[in-house]
């Protein structure tokens, strides 16, 4: 069984929509995370 490490990971660019108002960043499991998500804590 292979151990997943600190160096197996990667830096994933998400889209960001800006407005006057604030930015937002929607995200889709399997298409802007190549996963799926579970949980989101923001």
């Amino acid at each position: 069984m292979k151990h997943t490490t600190v160096y197996d990971c990667s830096v994933i660019e998400l889209p960001k929509i800006h407005n006057r108002a604030g930015n937002i960043t929607p995200i889709q499991g399997n298409i802007e995370a190549p996963f799926d998500i579970k949980r989101i804590y923001y």
